[in-house]
């Protein structure tokens, strides 16, 4: 049987179909070939230009900026007292505001309780709310004590006995303290400062415990008056006006006394009546009532506090007006819109009468 013919016949492709057949073929084989090509077609790309990043990917990009440019924020315990300016960034406070707290202790400010922070200008209400748990104020601790001074020691102390508030540059150093604390102690004196008992002298922002344990001992404190100041006629003298000579001219008031007064009133803006003499921090009342008789006051207007548009801080530098209040006074204000009176005030419910009366004259609208 002959099958040449059938298979000639059968293997027959016309030129159309022979075209089809090589078309095929062709797409055939570049499908197969279509991931190496888009490799490498991807890979020239690459190298030449980067992609722009997506809104999700820029933002990833950005924080991990901001990351290496800004400084972690680690929340720790911390006396204001004395801490440094590092450790107050590492708080998350701002460098300028950090600088103003360690400024504020150089020119012998101490921070005496945790609301006193709030007295710094630059401090962010913010910041202070977060820092509030996390003021601390340590005591001495009895192991430390027990370390700087051990009770089977029988050695004799080789620290004279000296005042605090006469002593000269060389009785410090015999009493062992680093230069850095006598100068800032001599400072302190010859600003108008005093000590009137041995843990005063811890207001040197430069004294270290081991310090303040070696020379409290041999503190000695002398009565302030003399015969002559007794017997030397006191002329009466005007509260807003009087110089600091007048103050020290005054029975049991020393330059110690006269520098603390004299910053009172300043803070106060004038006084307003006589017993605020009375107020000055630390003034003994055996004193006020001595000098009290010499004392008069003019009727001259203190510097007044603007309640429709001061800031907080701005409220808070005046000696009778907390952080708190300061806060309240402000949040009314924005609630209820500017104070027609002063008398307005008593609406805050938190705020009492008595100190209305005693901040009355400092406010205005």
């Amino acid at each position: 049987m002959n099958i040449k013919p059938s298979l000639r016949d059968y293997f027959y492709f016309t030129k159309t179909e022979r075209l089809g057949i090589v078309v095929l073929s062709s797409v055939l084989v570049l499908l197969l070939l279509s991931p190496v090509i888009h490799r490498l077609v991807m890979s020239n790309n690459t190298e030449k230009a980067t992609p722009p990043l997506s809104g999700i990917e820029r933002f990833s990009s950005e924080n991990k900026a901001n990351a290496i440019d800004e400084p972690p924020v680690n929340l720790f315990f911390f006396d204001p007292n004395t801490v440094t300016e590092s450790e107050l960034i590492l708080l998350g406070i701002p460098p300028k505001t950090a600088a103003s707290i360690v400024k504020y202790r150089l020119k012998g400010g101490i921070f005496k309780k945790k609301e006193d922070l709030a007295r710094i200008y630059t401090l962010k209400e913010a910041d202070y709310l977060r820092l509030l748990p996390w003021i601390h104020f340590p005591p001495i601790s009895k192991q430390l004590k027990e370390t700087l001074l051990p009770t089977n020691t029988t050695e004799e102390p080789k620290i004279a006995s000296f005042n605090p508030n006469t002593a000269t540059e060389e009785q410090l150093k015999q009493a062992g303290l680093p230069s850095k604390t006598r100068v800032a102690w001599i400072n302190y004196l010859a600003k108008g400062g005093s000590f009137r008992k041995p843990e005063d002298i811890r207001k040197l922002y430069t004294l270290s415990d081991a310090d303040y344990l070696k020379v409290a001992p041999f503190l000695i404190f002398p009565s302030a008056e003399t015969p002559n100041r007794i017997s030397t006629p006191v002329t009466p003298i005007e509260i807003n006006n009087a110089t600091f000579n007048q103050w020290i001219s005054l029975p049991g008031i020393g330059s110690g006394w006269a520098g603390r007064i004299l910053r009172f009133r300043e803070k106060l803006g004038g006084f307003s009546t006589i017993n605020q003499v009375a107020e000055t921090n630390g003034l003994p009342d055996s004193v006020f009532q001595k000098i009290a008789p010499f004392l008069s006051i003019n009727e001259v207007s203190p510097t007044t506090i603007s309640i429709n548009t001061a800031t907080i801080s701005q409220l808070t530098q005046h000696p009778y007006i907390t952080a708190q209040q300061a806060r309240w006074i402000i949040a009314f204000r924005q609630q209820h819109g500017s104070f027609k009176s002063k008398e307005d005030l008593l609406q805050i419910p938190t705020l009492e009468k008595g100190w209305f009366e005693k901040i009355k004259p400092y406010l205005s609208l």
